[in-house]
């Protein structure tokens, strides 16, 4: 299980290698949507690709929850911002191939409400400074 970040946005992809799914290759977690200046990526390989499980462009933070030796569940979910669910959820066991393909791309959402609508305006905002075109929320 392979973690990075830097990309504004969260992607996990199937046990892949070399761009394709692969039994007994990593999986691979993007989770750069803590939060930042520049606002999220908003453009992706279309059509999503078979490695990519789900992405989405979205501020979360995700959870690793170890049960034992052989079992862990990821859960990524979305900010307080954003509708409070968890988009993305698999388990991982030892010397199992997870098949829970999922294909999402999802752009920006936003609650609706004030504290959404100033999350959207803050994101483009940052899109505009920072390069790139923000999308309609």
């Amino acid at each position: 299980l392979v973690f990075s970040g830097h990309v504004h946005a969260y992607e996990r992809t199937c046990q892949s290698y070399q761009y394709k799914c692969t039994e007994g290759a990593p999986y691979y977690i993007t989770i750069g949507d803590g939060g930042n200046h520049e606002g999220l990526a908003e453009e992706w390989v279309e059509p999503q690709p078979e490695w990519s499980v789900f992405r989405q462009a979205s501020y979360g933070f995700g959870e690793l929850l170890v049960s034992n030796s052989t079992s862990m569940t990821w859960r990524w979910r979305q900010n307080n911002d954003l509708t409070p669910t968890y988009p993305d959820e698999v388990t991982f066991t030892k010397d199992q191939a997870q098949k829970s393909f999922k294909p999402v791309t999802g752009k920006p959402m936003f609650v609706a409400g004030e504290r959404g609508e100033q999350a959207a305006l803050f994101n483009e905002v940052r899109t505009k400074k920072y390069g790139g075109s923000a999308r309609e929320v």
